[in-house]
This record gives structure tokens, sequence and C-alpha cells, in this order.
């Protein structure tokens, strides 16, 4: 317990992640001062009803992505300043202290979370308030609302593990970062340049990560096929195994790596 709450306090000292949170900070009364100008000068009207979900997943989209590289920072920042050797004198079984880690980063990774969401709700509501109107905040909208937010901080948890397990495996930010832009930048090619177009495959959607993790987001996606006029369903049950089942692997392969090489 006491090693969980040393990675924690570690976790909050990183300059970057407040660099990040401000600068998100910073983008969101943006973007609430826009829409409050414009639902106040033009014939545009706020409603929070109907717009609120679409913030909340813009925003978590965005925070996603940010998790994803603090994560990264956190465990490459203690393999280049050395802390990571310092560490193991101090806490010599490597699995013990990498689950501390892995546990202190998803724990401020979801608090941060739930305190943006928190923040974004009350501006966007006080704007619907004073500028626009609340609509009908029935109990269904506020269950689909907690619904939504509860799947995407799946998501943010697995990105955060994604960060921290390729920056451990790589022992830097920057093999993380690399690894995420290379996949976001060749997904596409892959998936439909080389398995729809060469291969001739009837739903390359599957073979995406991206499709996934949209399944589990939307509670289920079709994905169509390029050559027949058919598609294929994918639910969100599978959405969750897929990303599930790559985040085990990438996590055991951290941990292999960890365990074995010399430090």
């Amino acid at each position: 317990m006491n090693l969980l709450k040393a990675e924690i306090k570690r976790c909050l000292r990183r300059r970057l992640g407040w660099i990040l949170g401000l600068t998100l900070v910073g983008f969101l009364l943006l973007s609430v001062g826009v829409v409050a100008a414009q639902s106040s000068t033009s014939d545009y009207n706020f409603s929070l009803q109907r717009e609120m979900p679409t913030f909340f997943e813009a925003w978590l989209l965005v925070f996603g992505f940010v998790v994803l590289v603090w994560a990264a920072s956190v465990i490459g920042a203690e393999w280049s300043s050395g802390n990571m050797s310092n560490m193991l004198l101090w806490h010599p079984n490597r699995m013990t202290l990498w689950a501390a880690k892995a546990t202190a980063i998803v724990a401020v990774a979801v608090v941060a979370t739930l305190v943006l969401l928190m923040l974004t709700f009350g501006l966007f509501a006080s704007v619907g308030l004073i500028f626009g109107e609340t609509g009908e905040l029935s109990g269904s909208w506020w269950l689909d609302l907690a619904a939504l937010t509860g799947r995407w901080l799946v998501l943010i948890v697995f990105m955060a593990l994604a960060g921290a397990g390729i920056a451990m495996w790589g022992r830097h930010t920057a093999v993380a970062t690399t690894v995420v832009a290379a996949y976001m930048i060749l997904n596409p090619i892959f998936t439909w340049g080389v398995l729809g177009g060469v291969f001739s495959v009837t739903y390359p959607g599957l073979y995406s990560l991206l499709t996934y993790a949209d399944a589990w987001l939307q509670g289920g996606v079709a994905v169509s096929s390029i050559f027949f006029d058919s598609s294929t369903q994918v639910s969100a049950g599978s959405g969750f195994f897929v990303m599930f089942t790559v985040i085990a692997v990438l996590m055991t392969a951290a941990s292999v790596s960890f365990q074995r090489r010399d430090i």
C-alpha cells in the first residue's frame, strides 16, 4: 500500500501531466466561450439534452490520447532518469513494482477523467441555463450519459495501460508515441489497402482494433463488405473482449521484458 501511495504521488508530480491538464482546461474554456457566444448572438440555440453527449465524447476522445501520452511519459521518465534502477534497490520484486506503477497510472487517469467530465458538464450546463436551454433531462437521459461515460472510462483505462506498457517495453516515451502514431497512420492502409484491395478480404474492418473500440463505445457496429451489399455485426461484448485481449498481451510482453532484461 505504501508503494502504491508513493507511485500515485510520483504520478502527480509529473510536470507534463499538469501542463497537459491545464492546456485541456484552457481549450475547454475556449470551446465553452465559443458555444456561449454563438448561442447568444445567432440563431443557434445550445441544448444541453441534445448536445451534451456529443461534447462528452469529443472531450473524452482527446483526453484518452492525452492520458496515453502522459502514461507513457511517466514510465519513460523513470527509465531515462535512472529512477527505475534506484527503485529496484528498495523494491527488488520487479512485478510488484510494475503492478504498483500501472495501478497508480490507472487510478490517476480515472480520477482526472472524472474531474474533467464534471467540469465539462458544469460549464456546458451553465451555458444551457444562461444562453440556451437544458431540455428534458429525464432518467433515461442520465442513464444513457452514465453508460456512455462508463464505456469511455474503460477505454481510457485501456489507453493508459497501452501507453505505460509500450513505454515499459521500449524503455522510452518516444517508443510508445511512435508506435501509436504509426498504428493510426498505417492501420487504414493495411486494413483497406492491403487486406481489402490486395487480398480481397470481404470484411477488412474486422482486422482493425478501431472497429472493436467503436463497437464497445456504440454498443455494437455493423462492418460493411467492400465487395458485396452485406455487413456483419460486431457486438459491444466482442469489442471489449478484443481490446482486453490486446491489452493483456501487451502488458504481459511488458512484464516479461521488465522481468528478464538487465537494468
